[in-house]
């Protein structure tokens, strides 16, 4: 499966905080039908109530996402910042991460988050592969080094 496509990768993205960022790559999901209306304002939400920043050595990133009633066809979007934007860190919410990339999850079957989580276990492990793809100088060069993410069945 396919959860990961060229179109939903930026570079450079310019945000100047948490709740515009997934706003704006909610909305980008949602132009291409891939999620609900009601995706961006859900995923805001869960991200209030249930922080999604990592600490992954000295590269933060952060994974929202949101239950699978708010999306149409599974995808995820990635972003890497120009600038971090501070998000509060997952099982710790009063500590603080910069994240510098930004995965949003849009996942409708239980099984298949299963498996994409195990995979980005994986990623978050690999800081060299987390530093490649913060530095990257294109969308194909994030597209390569996530390709693994799409081997999911």
């Amino acid at each position: 499966m396919r959860l990961l496509d060229k179109k939903f990768i930026e570079l450079d993205v310019e945000q100047s905080s948490r709740d515009s960022l997934l706003e704006y790559m909610g909305g980008k999901l949602l132009a291409e039908n891939i999620v609900k209306e009601t995706y961006p304002q859900a995923i805001v939400e869960r991200e209030k109530e249930f922080p999604t920043g990592i600490l992954c050595r000295n590269i933060s990133i952060a994974i929202p996402h949101t239950t699978g009633e708010h999306v149409n066809e599974p995808k995820i979007a990635v972003s890497v910042l120009k600038n971090p934007v501070e998000f509060c860190m997952m099982g710790e919410p009063e500590q603080k991460v910069n994240a510098s990339v930004i995965i949003m999850i849009a996942i409708n079957n239980p099984d298949l988050q299963i498996d994409f989580l195990q995979r980005l276990v994986t990623l978050i492990e690999n800081h060299e592969l987390l530093l490649n793809i913060k530095n990257a100088a294109s969308i194909d060069e994030v597209y390569g080094l996530l390709g693994f993410l799409n081997e999911i069945k």
